[in-house]
Parts: C-alpha cells; sequence; structure tokens
C-alpha cells in the first residue's frame, strides 16, 4: 500500500504538526509506504523521522519573488509539474489532503495525482480536511483535536466546537524529534535555571507580531511577579537583533535568548519546557502536541468568545472590531493570571 500525505500548507505550524501523522498512519498500515508532498521548508520538521519513505517538494521560489508572487506560484500547478507527474506514476492507494483550504488548484493537483481527470467529481482514495470522521482512512482523531487546542470558534456545529475541555495535555503526540535534541534541550534548562520553572515567549508570527515596548513591559511585569521562573526566548536569527536589545535593555538574570533553534530544536525546547506564551504561531501547535501549557495571546474575537477551551490553554484576546491584527492591544494583566494559572 502506497499513502500520500498531501501537506499543502503554506503556515509553518501546520506543517509541523504533520509530523505525527506517519507514525499514526503506520500504526494502521504496518506495510505502508508514506510519501509527503511539501515544502523544503516544512521538510526539516520530518528530518530523520522512520516513518517517512520518501518526499516531493512543492516548488516556492523565495527569490526573488514578493509575497504575492510567491504565492501565486505555489498554488499554481504548472510550476509543480514534474514531481506531480512524478507522484501520479506511484499510483497511490490512499492521499491525505491535510489541509483543504485550497481552491481549483488544490483539488486539480490532487485529482491528477490520484488518476483523476480536470472535470472528475472525487478523485478515488483522496480524503479531504483534518476533522472528516467517516473517511478510508481512520487517523487518530484525538491527535488531531489536541492539536488545534489553541483555535476556538463562536459558530455552532464548527469542527473546533467539539474539543473538550478534558483532553489530556499529557497524552503527547510524536512530532518527530531527534532524541539528542531533546536531551540538548533538557541538559540546556536544567543548567541555566535549576529546578525552576521555565517559560518560553515568543511575541513574533508571520502577521502578527507584537511591539518591541509591549513585550518588553510584558517581560518585566512577568519577571517581577515570578521572581524564581525563568523566561527563554528562542534564538531565531530573524528576531535576535530585536530581542537582544529588549533583554540587553531589561538586564535580568532570569530573562534569556536559547542557543540558535532549527525546527526540531524549537520542539525539543518546547517539549522542555513549562508553559508557552505566544502569539498565534507554529509554537502553539507544537506545544498542544507535546503537552507543554498554552498563554495564546490573540488579536481577534471578543473576551468570552472561546468554545472548547481545554484545561491546558488560556487565551489573552486583544478585542477589536475588525479582521487586523492589533497584538498590542491585549491585557498585561491577563497573562500574569493566565501564567498563575497554568504554571
Amino acid at each position: 500500500m502506497k499513502v500520500l500525505i498531501w501537506a499543502m500548507a503554506r503556515a509553518l505550524g501546520d506543517g509541523v504538526i504533520y509530523t505525527g501523522y506517519p507514525r499514526e498512519i503506520k500504526k494502521i498500515y504496518p506495510d505502508a509506504q508514506v510519501h509527503i508532498f511539501c515544502t523544503k521548508m516544512h521538510a526539516a520538521a520530518f528530518k530523520n523521522n522512520p516513518y517517512v519513505d520518501k518526499f516531493y517538494f512543492f516548488n516556492t521560489y523565495n527569490k526573488p519573488f514578493n509575497k504575492i508572487t510567491r504565492t501565486k506560484i505555489f498554488l499554481n500547478p504548472i510550476f509543480h509539474l514534474k514531481n506531480l507527474l512524478k507522484a501520479r506514476h506511484e499510483k497511490y492507494d490512499i492521499l491525505i489532503d491535510v489541509d483543504s483550504s485550497y481552491k481549483w488548484s488544490n483539488r486539480f493537483m490532487i485529482k491528477f495525482i490520484m488518476g483523476g481527470g480536470l472535470f472528475s467529481s472525487k478523485p478515488h482514495g483522496a480524503i479531504a480536511g483534518k476533522f472528516k470522521e467517516n473517511n478510508k482512512y481512520k487517523y487518530d482523531k484525538e491527535f488531531l483535536y489536541k492539536t488545534y487546542t489553541h483555535l476556538f470558534s463562536s459558530d455552532e456545529g464548527s469542527a473546533y466546537s467539539i474539543i473538550s475541555r478534558d483532553i489530556d495535555k499529557n497524552n503527547q503526540y510524536e512530532l518527530y524529534i531527534n532524541k539528542d535534541k531533546e536531551n540538548k534541550a533538557k541538559e540546556y534548562f536544567k543548567s541555566i535555571a535549576g529546578n525552576n520553572k521555565i517559560i518560553i515567549f515568543n511575541g513574533e508570527g508571520s502577521d502578527k507580531n507584537i511591539s518591541s515596548s509591549k513585550i518588553s513591559d510584558t517581560l518585566k511585569h512577568l519577571l517581577n511577579h515570578f521572581p524564581n521562573y525563568h523566561i527563554f526566548i528562542l534564538g531565531y536569527s530573524a528576531y535576535l537583533d530585536k530581542y537582544t536589545e529588549i533583554v540587553n535593555t531589561i538586564n535580568n538574570p532570569n530573562l534569556h535568548i536559547t542557543y540558535k533553534t532549527d525546527i526540531q530544536d524549537t520542539c525539543a525546547l518546547i517539549k522542555a519546557a513549562d508553559l508557552l506564551i505566544s502569539v498565534d504561531t507554529s509554537l502553539i501547535h507544537i506545544a498542544s502536541a507535546v503537552g507543554t501549557n498554552v498563554c495564546e495571546i490573540v488579536s481577534y474575537g471578543m473576551k468570552g468568545n472561546t468554545v472548547g477551551k481545554p484545561n491546558f490553554v488560556d487565551y489573552i484576546i486583544c478585542e477589536c472590531n475588525s479582521d487586523t491584527f492589533d497584538l498590542d492591544k491585549y491585557n498585561i494583566d491577563d497573562v500574569i493570571d493566565a501564567t498563575s494559572k497554568l504554571i
């Protein structure tokens, strides 16, 4: 049997979560060949995963194109034709479309790989969506629900509204992490914080960023309220200058920037921490999967408008009347209260 995971995700968080799928597939089909169609960025999260047999890559052409052009290329089947032909030749038994949010191009590419024509109503063996229950592939639903527990909806009958508060945070899932990297993260925290609690703070997302001044104020309040806790900023090179300046200005011995991280280092550090405070980005997915408590700062919605919030998650909502991201509107006292409750 051949199974293709169609990981057409532009968001890094979705790509990271997919690293748990191959193991779940091989629980059900131990002899299956599991292939993945994803971006090279997402493939880094699958590196050395023993449950993955082959990769195909989308051409993303990060340079010199601008963001809009990159998206158009990403969604255009013409730019992926070579790998689409290779994948079609494999004659997959099952294709799992882990993110069915894309329009005609995504549907066309899936139909093409599965042997269907442009106007065929449904490609044989293709499965769409994260939360479909009556599919041929009987995946572990709790795995999917748990990794998306940071999402919420006020819509009756929404997939997210069925999430239970009683989901067990200790029911951890394998977002594939190299064991050496896990040990490195644990030893690193131990060497700096001893037996004290570890908080990871992240104020950056692809289009959801907290200002330096708001981050600085939040970190100062956290350090004052929890003087025995250690707060760590992940060592992303893209934001290193911003956070180095913040950390140097605050000048507190319990505030740190970690070693430089790749995606598996990031997963390992989050897994070893006691609490993640972050905007809505890939780190939230990771924490939900590995059992780390989450305080999420979101820039949309109204307070109290959450459905199915599990016990190990709290939302700090920046109330606004539009879809514009304005993360500086959150109340720092809400972050303090959530931290007190979750750690």
